[in-house]
């Protein structure tokens, strides 16, 4: 039995906060009318993107076998989903966002001690859905890039075994930074 966390990406509570900071640091075009905020938030109320998105785990787990604690860690590799991105403006450059991405398939193998010698522990497929807070920057032509942060709640279904029989893997929440472009 595989009991652990999985989690996407890794903490970033600055992020955020700085996200907040660099909300009164826009500046208007020199020569462009400035546009007022609630103009705006209303062309952009809401968005839906599709395209790849990473899941990058950050691995901690305890191994058991008959009840009893095995030495040793997990590898889960990193993969690549297809995402779908829905969200809110609820301020011109200030997004709320919901990710969600189908269900891969992963391999999770022993890392060292007695679980690295039995190589595939099971495998097992998941959803990552991502709840998150983002930071539109300026556009540059026509791509407009932001930064964002949040949590992921991962759900694990499907397991099957591998090396070990009834093999198990707890849902996990987990932090999550973004960063991409529109």
């Amino acid at each position: 039995m595989v009991r652990g966390k999985a989690s996407v990406a890794v903490v970033a509570a600055a992020l955020i906060a700085s996200c907040t900071a660099a909300l009164g640091a826009d500046v208007a075009a020199e020569g462009m009318p400035e546009v007022p905020a609630a103009v705006l938030a209303t062309e952009y109320d809401w968005f839906v993107h599709v395209g790849p998105a990473g899941v990058l785990f950050d691995e901690g787990a305890s191994v058991s076998a008959g009840g009893a604690g095995v030495s040793g860690e997990v590898a889960i590799d990193d993969d690549l989903a297809l995402g779908l991105d829905i969200g809110w403006y609820v301020m011109p450059d200030v997004s709320l966002s919901l990710t969600l991405a189908n269900a891969p398939l992963a391999s999770v193998a022993g890392d060292g001690g007695v679980t690295g010698t039995l190589g595939t522990l099971g495998k097992v497929n998941y959803l990552p859905p991502v709840l998150a807070v983002q930071y539109h920057l300026p556009q540059f032509g026509m791509v407009r890039p932001y930064i964002g942060g949040g949590v992921n709640y991962t759900m694990f279904f499907n397991e099957k075994d591998g090396a070990l029989s009834d093999f198990d893997v707890d849902n996990a929440f987990g932090a999550v930074v973004q960063a991409g472009a529109r």
